[in-house]
């Protein structure tokens, strides 16, 4: 694996965690704006940095095309986003954490997913379906 491609995306995550809850605070507090549209605005942003972050900087030598990658993270961010909730509920459930000590677990191991995920497939030039076809798995 590619410690500055590890270095990069941790440096993307950081910032995109940072800018996350700044956007948040700042429209919940100073533009008075309501909880959930404040989190989706804020979750909007970042998590498009994140992917232009990604797919200009981290993995810029990947040959997949704009559309065929952004197709690729939009279902990669859907599956993070529920991965975290299991995450957090487990933990707060289980092994009975504060909901900030789960929440910081939930990104952690979710960051980890994301990485290994487009590392080998959301900006690559390939089709899962087409791999899982020559193999004859459906």
């Amino acid at each position: 694996m590619n410690l500055r491609r590890i270095a990069l995306f941790l440096i993307c995550a950081g910032i995109t965690f940072v800018s996350y809850y700044s956007i948040t605070f700042f429209l919940l507090n100073f533009v008075k704006v309501n909880l959930n549209i404040s989190i989706s605005i804020a979750y909007l942003i970042s998590v498009s940095f994140h992917y232009i972050f990604n797919k200009q900087i981290t993995f810029a030598d990947y040959k997949a095309t704009g559309f065929e990658s952004l197709v690729k993270y939009v279902g990669l961010s859907f599956a993070s986003y529920f991965f975290q909730i299991i995450v957090v509920n487990f933990s707060i459930g289980y092994f009975k954490v504060s909901l900030i000590f789960a929440m910081i677990l939930g990104v952690l191991i979710s960051a980890v997913f994301t990485f290994l995920i487009m590392n080998i497939w959301v900006f690559q030039d390939r089709d899962l379906f087409r791999i899982f076809k020559k193999r004859k798995l459906i």
